[in-house]
């Protein structure tokens, strides 16, 4: 059988306040087991930004919570019809508290990105990010890494680094080359302006050995997959038959990107391991 272990810190990392936000949720309904798991990286240098992407997490978090068990019984479970069923509740769910918050804080011009995950059962994960808070899953029997995101490699996300701004009816949007940039994440625009189409959804099973890292961009900074997987594998340790917790990891990549790149953005991590239990192995 397998089970679920999750560490998560955030900081400020030199930063007069923190405009991250994450949670973790854990529950049963209908003797299925769900874990939950967000981060939302506010922006906008606002007073409000961290009350919006701790706003954003508590939302869509409880949103799922109430939805899931409405999952009609009829649907096969890995069928077609199941996957659209998620993907349609996650997108829905995510683009729900997106217009709450619009309408909260209009006609302020705040906003905040979400990588969130959704295991079902411990067999099937659901991976959602609007924005450029990217998700990690890291394979540490193989030593291999995959981002999961819409933004998908640092090419396409340092050109989104520059976006041009307009503002129309209060309301402040991203631009970049006549197209919504993909890194302004929820909130920012009217809600007939916001597509479900840019919220990013994945799906993949779940397997012993799987090490999830979710976090805001400031977690990652500039690094490369390659660094990230040297900090969350153990192959340093196992030369001295050692074996990291997820704290020790968590604290080492943040430490790298804190020491070696000096990046002073808000850092947020949540990593999630995947193993077999005592009993099953």
């Amino acid at each position: 059988m397998l089970q679920i272990r999750h560490y998560g810190i955030t900081e400020k990392n030199g930063r007069e306040k923190n405009e991250d936000a994450y949670g973790v949720f854990d529950f049963t309904i209908n003797k299925k087991n769900f874990f939950v798991a967000a981060v939302c990286d506010g922006m906008g240098a606002k007073e409000e930004s961290q009350q919006v992407s701790r706003e954003c997490v508590e939302g869509v978090c409880a949103r799922l919570v109430q939805k899931v068990c409405t999952l009609p019984e009829n649907y096969l479970e890995g069928s077609a019809q199941w996957l659209e069923w998620w993907f349609d509740l996650l997108r829905k769910q995510i683009q729900l508290t997106e217009q709450y918050l619009i309408e909260k804080y209009f006609p302020k011009a705040i906003g905040t990105t979400i990588a969130l995950i959704l295991i079902y059962d411990r067999k099937w994960m659901f991976l959602a990010d609007c924005g450029d808070s990217p998700c990690y899953v890291v394979d540490t029997h193989r030593q291999r890494i995959e981002k999961y995101s819409r933004v998908r490699n640092l090419a396409e996300e340092n050109l989104m680094r520059d976006p041009c701004y307009y503002e129309e009816d209060g309301r402040r949007s991203w631009l970049l080359r006549d197209r919504c940039c993909l890194s302004a994440g929820i909130g920012f625009q009217s809600v007939s302006e916001t597509p479900l189409e840019k919220i990013h959804v994945d799906f993949m099973g779940v397997q012993s050995g799987m090490l999830i890292a979710l976090g805001s961009d400031g977690a990652f900074s500039t690094l490369c997959e390659e660094d990230i997987l040297f900090s969350l594998s153990d192959v340093e340790r196992e030369k001295n038959h050692e074996i990291g917790t997820l704290e020790e990891k968590a604290l080492d990549l943040l430490g790298y990107v804190k020491n070696f790149k000096q990046e002073r953005d808000n850092q947020t991590l949540v990593l999630i391991q995947i193993e077999e239990t005592e009993e099953s192995v």
